[in-house]
């Protein structure tokens, strides 16, 4: 038996822990394995001790009673204050947004003529819409 096996077969064991004989071979060869057989057996002890310790039987309706209980934290003001902070920075946008703007309106007659001028081949296309304009007035 190897050491896994016997680890694995100790965690299935319920208590009391009745080992078989091959595991009790292995237990007497292998310290590890027994130290882990005198721990899960201490461990074991244990548990049953404090399951023998009677619990006031009103335990569970005072948790449950301190559970349903609303807990009052007194923090009404968050709701106001959300809403005055989120008001503070809708108007610091706008503010900011009128700061940033140009102070100089920009003409769109202006804006068309540098559009025309800043292209590859500026008058071409003024002048085929001049030529088509006539030849199809007629």
């Amino acid at each position: 038996m190897t050491c896994n096996e016997f680890t694995n077969r100790l965690a299935s064991l319920k208590y009391p822990l009745e080992i078989s004989p091959e595991m009790k071979r292995h237990q007497e060869t292998c310290p590890q394995c027994a130290l882990a057989y005198n721990n899960a057996v201490m461990l074991m002890q244990y548990i049953s001790e404090e399951k023998a310790v009677k619990v006031s039987p009103f335990l569970k309706t005072r948790v449950a009673a301190k559970l349903d209980k609303p807990v009052n934290t007194g923090w009404y003001a968050r709701p106001a204050i959300l809403s005055v902070v989120s008001v503070i920075v809708f108007i610091f946008g706008i503010v900011s947004a009128n700061l940033l703007e140009s102070p100089e309106k920009i003409n769109p007659m202006e804006s068309i003529a540098s559009d025309y001028y800043f292209q590859d081949n500026y008058g071409t296309q003024l002048e085929e819409i001049w030529f088509n304009a006539n030849y199809y007035e007629e």
